[in-house]
């Protein structure tokens, strides 16, 4: 089967001949497919081969001759679009026959575009009919589907279309017809899971919805720079990527797209004018397809649309093809007709203005002007407004003359030609104001005065004609001169006075009227004040006087450095008072008063001053007062210094003590006072804390010693011990002094305190081993512990400090020594732990050796230190009060890494006795090794 179609419009004329069917659209299509494809130089020579038969048809339309021709020109949209059918032609060569051709009906009838998603809504689609051959009835065929394939078809009419058929490949316009055929069965399958995937999208998004972007695409549109559909504006498809789509817009190349909705309803014309190839397209923000451009390769693409107010639509302006280009352009809308002229129009009048309202043209408008003509015939534009806009304010009017006003409407399909409207006439009027004053401003009792109304109009006319007062009741008319009219020779009581202003305006300007309540005062009088001596500050009480104009009785008031009394003044100060003399006045006399400043003298001050005696350190209160009872400031130079009025003595020698008041506002500045004191040096008291007995053989213990002023304290010790900077060690046993001394210096006498302890016998001491390295797991880590010089008998118990559980516990035997072997806990935390090794001594009394071991966060031994022994405290009795806390023990040493854990003694034991430990320590080691051997 072969379709030809090529258009301007719907219907045509259908041929055949032997199965040759060419159909003419007039709507813009192209070759429908048959079974196959065949290269171009086929469809050639059967294009020759049938043309001068096809032309000499009935009915057959001139275009058809320059097949080839149109061939050609369809290549940039099958290779472009990739959605236009190739020509069966190897079955046209096989089967047609040489037979004439026969014109029939109309083969198809284009429509609509169809609601159905899974077409392009700019596509129409045509329904088949029957095409017969009535020469030759044997040839007849089954109904052909004329299908037109160009995606820029116009739209012909409503009604409702068969689906279109899946575009074939352009790749396939030479394939074999075996490879056609094998498309063409996979074909529905495709077709049919393609239509499921569209209609399932359709469900789900029923409508597109409306965006605002960056003009990018269909969906993400930039408004339309116009607010009325009339006007020109630029555009540009620069950096714009989105290629043409197959099902919707848009359909033409890099795209930008615009949405807008008109508010007048009308014919639009959209043009775009580019120095590329272009093309327009317009939607429905729904996504319906309205209008697109037509197809020629043009710079100046254009669309013809009805646009109706409230719609919201979507532009898209693009390249005509993928090598068209892009760059900038220009749009331009404008309407196709004038409009009407507006109705309803209303004039108000205002001051030399006028106020006009109108219902909306009918048509695209882009604005209104307004023509105004005085009653001399001259008519003038006295007014615009833009499109959307229904009034407008005419000003520069002539009160008191009446203008007559018409409206016309405008676009740029005929501007200054639209009809005028209705002409409504309007007569502007001013305004006026009435203004009353005094003269003079401030009315009093008894004296004269005039009352001035002034009338001022709007439009700064001088206003003419007549006033009418009413004063206290009385009415009066009096002429304007200059706008202003006075009413003379008033006068009044004390109370309120009230006038009205009315002014009866004129044809060009309102009446008005002005309220005014006059105030009418009290009369003034004047006091006066008599002479009086000068004071000071403490003097006693003077008497004052005064008398006013009036004859009513005066009242004193004092400020400043006094205070008054009746007629009696009191200085409470020096400086300056002010005496105030006040007369209350009567119903028609206003109050007076009057004043008189002088100034009351300062009063003298003397100061006494007593400083102790004072040694180096001390401090002491310094007694010093003012005659005046004014605090005194107190200064020190020498060996002491002075705070908050306490003297401290800061060096040995001389302290210079002054005293100073440098007086007040009423108290005069006082004479210093200096005094002289020695200072000597000071005494000091040394104390040493009780040292108390001690166990030989034991960790050191610190010594401390202070001074009661905080000097360097020295050491030193006698008998069976020996002092090391602040730690004493038992080197025997016996009585042990310590002496602490502070010599003294420059400021400081000497002092010292000593005290003494008894040193007793040799305690037993341990040695604890753990048979581990650094990083080894610290749970069952095994430990040896080798004790000697115990009391034999008793119980030799090993715990861990964290737990408190014991971990070994054996028998000390007759030769005083014990051995225990053990292994750490599982479990312990990170951080310090002790091994405790606790037994009793030689002399009964409770011994202890500790060794101390870190664990890491890993539970792996970190640091292993070696064993010492300390000291067991003695148990306190209940009733003995609490002792003063002693000082905090020295920090331990910082543990310094080892690779082996190592033992050792104090230094105290003899070397023989140490050596034998470490055999029967070395015995032990190998005990557990062994054992621990065996268990592994």
């Amino acid at each position: 089967m072969l379709g030809l179609s090529s258009g301007s419009g719907c219907g045509g004329w259908a041929l055949r001949r032997g199965r040759l069917v060419v159909v003419e659209l007039t709507t813009p299509s192209f070759l429908t497919l048959g079974e196959d494809h065949v290269a171009e130089e086929a469809w050639d020579a059967r294009v020759e081969e049938y043309e001068d038969d096809l032309q000499d048809a009935p009915g057959w339309l001139p275009w058809a001759g320059p097949w080839q021709k149109y061939l050609d020109e369809s290549h940039p949209y099958t290779n472009r679009k990739g959605s236009y059918y190739a020509v069966d032609l190897k079955r046209i060569v096989a089967d047609a026959a040489p037979v004439a051709a026969t014109p029939v009906e109309s083969a198809q009838h284009c429509a609509a575009p169809r609601a159905d998603r899974s077409l392009p809504h700019h596509m129409p689609t045509c329904e088949p009919e029957d095409v017969h051959d009535t020469a030759h009835p044997a040839r007849d065929f089954s109904p052909t589907t004329l299908r037109p394939m160009d995606p820029r078809a116009q739209v012909c009419s409503p009604t409702p279309a068969e689906p279109w058929s899946i575009p074939v490949r352009p790749s396939l316009r030479h394939a074999s017809p075996s490879r056609v055929a094998a498309l063409t069965t996979q074909m529905p399958r495709a077709l049919a899971v393609l239509l499921a995937a569209v209609l399932l999208l359709v469900g789900l998004t029923s409508t597109r919805a409306a965006a605002v972007g960056d003009g990018s695409s269909f969906d993400s549109p930039l408004p339309l720079p116009l607010t009325v559909m009339d006007g020109t504006f630029e555009t540009t498809t620069e950096g714009r990527t989105t290629p043409q789509a197959v099902n919707g817009p848009p359909m033409w190349y890099y795209s930008t797209w615009y949405e807008f909705t008109p508010s007048h309803t009308g014919v639009v014309r959209i043009e775009a004018t580019s120095a590329f190839y272009n093309g327009l397209e317009l939607w429905y923000a729904n996504g319906q397809s309205l209008s697109n451009s037509n197809y020629a390769q043009t710079t100046t693409s254009q669309l013809l649309v009805w646009l109706t107010a409230g719609t919201t639509y979507r532009l898209g302006f693009g390249s005509y093809g993928p090598d068209s280009g892009t760059g900038p352009a220009t749009l331009t809308f404008s309407p196709t007709q004038v409009p009407t002229a507006p109705t309803a129009v209303t004039a108000t009048a205002g001051d030399q203005s006028a106020l006009v309202t109108w219902s909306p043209a009918t048509g695209i408008v882009r604005d209104y002007s307004l023509v105004c003509t005085t009653p001399g015939r001259i008519r003038f534009s006295c007014g615009t407004a833009a499109g959307n806009q229904f009034s407008a304010t005419v000003t520069g009017l002539t009160n008191g003359q009446a203008t007559t006003i018409e409206v016309r409407a405008h676009n740029s399909a005929g501007f200054g030609a639209g009809p005028l409207s209705a002409a409504v006439e309007v007569t502007p009027r001013g305004t006026s104001s009435v203004v009353l004053t005094t003269d003079p401003a401030v009315v009093v009792s008894g004296e004269p005065f005039a009352v001035d109304a002034t009338v001022t109009r709007s439009d700064t006319w001088t206003a003419t004609g007549s006033v009418t007062f009413v004063i206290d009741g009385e009415a009066s008319t009096v002429e304007l001169v200059g706008g202003g009219a006075r009413v003379t020779g008033l006068t009044s009581p004390v109370g309120t006075v009230p006038v009205t202003a009315t002014y009866a305006g004129s044809t060009a300007v309102t009446g008005s009227s002005g309220t005014l309540d006059i105030s009418v005062g009290r009369a003034s009088q004047r006091v006066t004040i008599d002479e009086i001596d000068s004071l000071t500050y403490g003097d006693a009480p003077v008497t004052v006087s005064g008398s006013s104009t009036s004859g009513g009785p005066v009242t004193f008031a004092a400020t400043g450095a006094c205070t008054v009394s009746g007629d009696q003044l009191h200085a409470t100060g020096a400086g300056q008072c002010t005496l105030t003399a006040s007369q209350a006045g009567t119903t028609e006399r206003l109050p007076a008063t009057a004043s008189m400043t002088f100034t009351i003298a300062q009063l003298a001050q003397t100061l006494t001053l007593e400083v102790p005696e004072l040694v180096y350190d001390q401090s002491a209160d310094v007694e010093t007062s003012s005659s005046a009872d004014l605090p005194v400031t107190l200064t020190a130079d020498g060996a002491c210094t002075l705070t908050d009025g306490r003297l401290t003595a800061t060096d040995v020698g001389t302290c210079t003590v002054t005293a100073t008041q440098d007086g007040t506002a009423d108290v005069s500045a006082a004479a210093p006072v200096v005094v002289d004191v020695q200072v000597e040096r000071r005494t000091q008291d040394v104390t040493i804390a009780p040292i108390g007995d001690q166990l030989f053989a034991v960790e050191p213990v610190q010594v401390t010693a202070t001074s009661s002023v905080g000097l360097p304290v020295t050491l030193t010790a006698a008998g069976a011990c020996v002092i090391v900077e602040d730690l004493l060690f038992a080197i025997t046993s016996g009585e042990c002094t310590v002496t602490a001394t502070q010599d003294g210096d420059e400021h400081t006498l000497p002092a010292r305190a000593s005290s003494s302890g008894r040193v007793t016998g040799t305690a037993a001491p341990a040695t604890v081993v753990i048979d581990a390295e650094q990083g080894d797991d610290a749970d069952g880590a095994p430990f040896v512990v080798l004790a000697t010089g115990a009391r034999p008998g008793t119980e030799l118990v090993v715990t861990e400090s964290t737990t408190a559980r014991p971990l070994a516990r054996v028998t000390v035997g007759a030769d005083g020594t014990a051995v225990a072997t053990g292994v750490l806990p599982p479990g312990l935390a990170a951080g310090e732990h002790r091994l405790v090794v606790s037994t009793v001594g030689p002399d009964g009394a409770p011994v202890q050796t500790e060794l101390r071991f870190t664990v890491g966060a890993d539970g792996t031994l970190a640091w292993i230190g070696s064993s010492a022994l300390v000291a067991v405290p003695a148990p306190v009795a209940p009733p003995a009060p609490a002792p003063a806390p002693a000082p905090a023990p020295a920090p331990a040493p910082a543990p310094q890494p080892v690779t082996l854990a190592t033992t050792g003694t104090d230094g105290t034991l003899p070397v023989a006795l140490t050596a034998g430990v470490w055999l029967l320590l070395g015995a032990a080691l190998l005990t557990v090794r062994r054992r621990r051997s065996t268990t592994a």
